[in-house]
């Protein structure tokens, strides 16, 4: 058949090599090495893409897809030039007429998610575009203004019914069905944002000694939390000689006054908690402008089960909401999750089940709620004989980016866009292929805690090699030369990028494998390297290296931003051919 020669018979003038695979419920969409898209099986639910066939062919450049996404019967392939393009399934996300105009590349789409029904496309702008069926995402006119990009969105996460986007002003917005996440009108207040450093007191210099609430929050001249708050004094000049008085009532309505002592230009916070806050006086005049809220308090990042949300907080307390039997309710384990006077350990991990969450506290301890039988109890479990430092499942916390390591000629750093990265773990076992989005984010949900190491190349022939006969110069040779015998001192980045054997040493054996880069003799490699590594030395005596390891460890809730290094490229001019 025409699919079978176009990914399956090598020998066939129509075979392109196979990149990515993805599915919906009964058909398959495969993305090729050229940039077209090859669709089979359920034709009503994908597996017939005649309608878009000239849109995902791969004839031009700029319409390459570059990846393809999917709900449980629809596809949406994102095409390089930023445009979108969908079939399948009408009601599910096939059909994007209505809002074509949005979505054709006139502003980038950078990424895009799914529900079981509905997609949601995030824009370069900061904005969001959603289509499909209603209550399962694809409206989202009620919360439209808080996703117009007037603050960015940085990311959306989806149940199998309803989309949370987290903003970069730490609020959360959420549309869809609203039993299994899209509303979270019950928790709203602990999620939106206005919990910040300025939500009791704006910045100001005082003209007295007494601040003036005029925060979000103040309602009556008074601050008042859903949840007790630990209070902040954030200064811009040395405070530490000054005493503040916070007065205001605790969780059970008792006064409660306290007081703390200010910070060097910086932010000092009670170590009690506030239900609401009245008065906040100062010893003696502060030493510049003052502002008063709570330890910061927006969102960091989400996890999702199936039918609910768990969001983790910057301060390390965790808010739910969604589907109670899915693990939107965690009021049995409040008092673990929400920091309060009777628990100061913060979470610093969350995970999920498709009916259950996990928390990481940051003793090691562990927090489970929702299914039981899909993980929400672990009374059977002991963990108090050991520190749990991670585990399996959809994880929290992992910012992943991937960059050049040099800026481009116009003195801008360049992401590594739409590019299948290869992982290997410390074990030398393949870990699968993850590709980066249109803005060199990586998704690595689906790893498991601890070291890998990761890459791609660039083909020896085609327009990849184009791309080395342009990064690649005889200089770069010249100068891997002169640092193996010593004659320069190279930077860090250098070394890595002479570094073709990935071992201790710089030898001779690295500079022919640049050369048979350089004419074509084998496949460009392009490495990844942790941004924040130890920088590598070497010793032109020994020529050995010193932290030459690429290894990094992924790890829930540390951002991983990830350098790349086209291998002999010692003058990063990669940056300049990046599209």
């Amino acid at each position: 058949s025409s699919v079978e020669n176009k990914i399956k018979t090598t020998t066939h003038a129509d075979f392109q090599q196979v990149t990515s695979i993805v599915a919906t419920g009964s058909a398959y969409a495969a993305i090729r090495a050229d940039g077209s898209v090859v669709t089979w099986g359920n034709s009503l639910e994908g597996g017939d893409s005649s309608s878009v066939a000239s849109e995902i062919d791969g004839d031009t450049d700029v319409h390459d897809v570059v990846q393809v996404y999917a709900t449980t019967s629809a596809f949406a392939a994102l095409r390089k030039d930023g445009s979108v393009i969908t079939w399948g399934d009408a009601n599910n996300g096939g059909t994007s007429t209505d809002i074509a105009s949005s979505i054709n590349g006139g502003t980038d789409v950078t990424a895009i998610y799914s529900t079981n029904n509905a997609f949601a496309a995030l824009r370069s702008d900061g904005s969001v575009i959603t289509w499909g069926d209603g209550n399962s995402g694809g409206n989202s006119t009620t919360v439209s203004s808080d996703l117009d990009g007037t603050i960015n969105v940085s990311k959306i996460f989806a149940t199998t019914s309803a989309f949370a986007a987290l903003r970069e002003d730490g609020k959360v917005v959420t549309w869809g069905y609203n039993s299994y996440g899209g509303n979270n009108t019950g928790v709203s207040a602990l999620i939106d944002g206005t919990l910040d450093g300025n939500c009791i007191s704006a910045s100001q210099t005082l003209s007295d000694l007494n601040f003036t609430l005029n925060g979000d929050l103040i309602s009556s001249s008074t601050a008042t939390f859903t949840n007790a708050q630990r209070v902040s004094i954030t200064s811009t000049g040395d405070d530490s000689a000054r005493t503040f008085t916070v007065t205001g009532t605790d969780k059970d309505g008792s006064e409660l006054i306290a007081t703390i002592t200010g910070a060097n230009a910086g932010t000092a916070s009670s170590s009690e908690f506030f239900k609401t806050v009245t008065a906040i006086s100062v010893d003696s005049a502060p030493a510049g402008s003052v502002s008063a809220g709570v330890v910061d308090k927006t969102v960091t990042t989400i996890v999702a089960t199936d039918k609910a949300f768990s969001a983790l907080r910057a301060d390390g307390s965790v808010v739910t909401w969604g589907d109670a039997s899915g693990g939107g309710d965690s009021s049995s384990v409040s008092n673990n999750l929400i920091l309060s006077d009777s628990n100061t350990v913060k979470v610093s991990q969350l995970y999920s089940s498709s009916a259950a969450f996990s928390a990481i506290k940051s003793d090691g301890s562990v927090v489970t709620w929702g299914d039981n039988d899909r993980g929400g109890s672990s009374t059977s479990v002991d963990f108090s004989s050991v520190t749990v430092k991670g585990m399996s499942g959809a994880s929290s916390g992992i910012e992943a980016t991937v960059k050049s390591f040099s800026q481009n000629s116009s003195g801008n750093d360049v992401m590594i866009p739409n590019k299948s990265i290869d992982f290997t773990n410390s074990a030398g076992s393949s870990a699968g292929s993850i590709t980066c989005d249109a803005s060199g984010n990586l998704d690595l949900s689906s790893l498991d805690e601890g070291g890998y190491t990761a890459g791609y190349t660039l083909s020896k022939t085609g327009s990849d090699y184009q791309i080395t006969e342009q990064t690649l110069k005889m200089s770069d040779i010249q100068l891997m030369l002169n640092i193996y015998v010593g004659k320069v001192t190279p930077t860090s980045d250098q070394i890595v990028a002479s570094n073709f054997n990935g071992d201790d040493k710089i030898s001779m054996s690295d500079i022919q494998l640049a050369l048979n880069t350089l004419v074509g003799k084998v496949d460009a490699s392009v490495v990844l390297r942790d941004s924040n590594a130890a920088s590598c030395t070497y010793d032109a005596n020994t020529t050995s290296v010193t932290n030459s390891s690429n290894q990094f460890t992924v790890e829930a809730g540390t951002d991983l931003p990830l350098k790349a290094y086209f291998l002999g490229d010692l003058d990063g001019g990669y940056a300049d051919q990046i599209a």
